[in-house]
């Protein structure tokens, strides 16, 4: 570990454990075992960081993987509290075995799906999380055709297209493991390290040409997705229309509001959430019992803001929920240790 001195008593904990952790999870998860110590340095100012992956300040990466040199923001390089750096560590610690399994021929689309794909399944922070922008673009049919998907990564044609090329991989990871299971993505890792290409790597894994992979991708997309796409619209439409009820004090308004449209779309956890009013609604009313329960389901999908934590932390404590108490307050931080 490569800390600031500023930073090391306070990180070397958890940043070993997690490193830890990560090396069995994926010597496990994808049968292979590192051969030389990984390194990992974060950096507390984020143009430093910049400098020493690129060259260049003001570039917009959280971490970079160099093989078993793993280089990213500290905590404190992204000061909003919306720096989540445990799951970007997690992701970028996926990067060092998906390349060094491969001996780094593996395309960018599946180094970086299997990343995604691990955050969502394995990683510190639960659950899926696709950007609003994402979603939008799988509703207007911007997705790219696996065979093509690196071109959404190194040369994207709009706006946007490289986020959503990466939910597109995770997705497309978690469509594999859902059909062939693990196997299937240890296998599809072992013929990219033959040097096969995307195309030729699918029809000899799964038995399957590309386009009817692709076929298959699409009829899993509709059953995971396509009911909360088709919802979106209305999804929107009250969550705003509860913030405009919290605007004018009208809180039985704004919760029946934030409640269907939570009903719409559950994972949604991010900025803008309906969760975060619902809890104020609740708190204004004195219904403490009922704003824990919805903290406490933003928690579990995901939802790492870390007021919110910190408040549902402190409702646990005060119900005599220790133990529970303990997990949300420790999942804080890593986003604010």
């Amino acid at each position: 570990m490569r800390l600031n001195d500023e930073e090391a008593e306070v990180l070397k904990f958890y940043v070993h454990d997690l490193v830890q952790g990560s090396i069995e999870a994926f010597s496990r998860r994808y049968s292979f075992n590192l051969v030389e110590p990984v390194v990992v340095e974060l950096y507390p100012e984020h143009d430093d960081f910049a400098v020493r992956t690129s060259g260049l300040p003001g570039i917009g990466l959280l971490g970079v993987t160099f093989g078993y040199l793993v280089a990213m923001d500290s905590p404190s390089g992204r000061a909003d509290g919306d720096y989540h750096w445990g799951t970007t560590l997690w992701h970028e610690m996926a990067h060092v075995f998906t390349l060094e399994a491969t001996n780094h021929l593996v395309p960018r689309w599946y180094s970086e799906g299997i990343s995604v794909f691990e955050e969502w399944s394995t990683g510190p922070l639960p659950g899926r999380h696709i950007p609003l922008n994402v979603m939008d673009a799988i509703r207007e049919g911007k997705l790219l055709p696996t065979a093509e998907l690196d071109s959404g990564f190194i040369r994207p044609t709009y706006q946007d297209q490289v986020i959503v090329s990466y939910m597109q991989a995770g997705l497309i990871c978690q469509y594999i493991e859902h059909r062939w299971g693990q196997d299937g993505l240890i296998s599809l890792l072992q013929l990219f390290g033959e040097g096969q290409n995307t195309g030729d790597a699918i029809t000899n894994a799964f038995g399957l040409t590309p386009e009817i992979f692709d076929n298959g991708f699409k009829e899993f997309l509709d059953a995971e997705l396509a009911t909360v796409i088709d919802g979106l619209d209305s999804w929107r439409d009250r969550t705003q229309e509860a913030y405009r009820a919290a605007e004018r004090d009208d809180w039985p308004q704004a919760l029946e509001a934030a409640e269907q449209a939570i009903a719409l779309y559950p994972e949604y956890v991010a900025e803008g959430n309906p969760y975060a009013l619902k809890v104020r609604g609740h708190e204004v009313l004195g219904e403490i019992e009922q704003a824990t329960t919805t903290l406490h389901a933003y928690w579990r999908l995901g939802g790492h803001d870390p007021g919110a934590l910190g408040k549902l932390g402190g409702l646990l404590h005060e119900s005599r929920r220790s133990e529970e108490a303990i997990e949300v307050l420790s999942d804080a931080l890593y986003v604010t240790p």
